[in-house]
């Protein structure tokens, strides 16, 4: 990796890093390019908060963000969930 690329590496790392740490009134792990450098990662955040969800008996997540509207979509899908 040359230095610039290096950097917005790891700034996307840092990125990846905080959106792990997601709840229901967080990122949902796809913004900032973190679902296109890390895709598990991005889904593995949506699926907790699917799980977080789905523990609070929510019937629906509201977006307006089209990241979020995506990476929650595709959580849902790999998981086999119904919400």
């Amino acid at each position: 990796l040359t230095g610039i690329n290096l950097s917005v590496y790891e700034a996307l790392k840092r990125t990846a890093r905080q959106e792990a740490k997601a709840s229901l009134d967080g990122a949902c792990g796809a913004d900032g390019g973190v679902k296109v450098a890390f895709p598990n990662l991005a889904i593995s955040v949506a699926t907790k908060i699917l799980q977080e969800a789905e523990e609070r008996k929510v019937r629906m997540i509201v977006t307006s963000c089209p990241f979020c509207k995506t990476n929650i979509r595709d959580a849902i899908y790999r998981n086999k969930r119904n919400l």
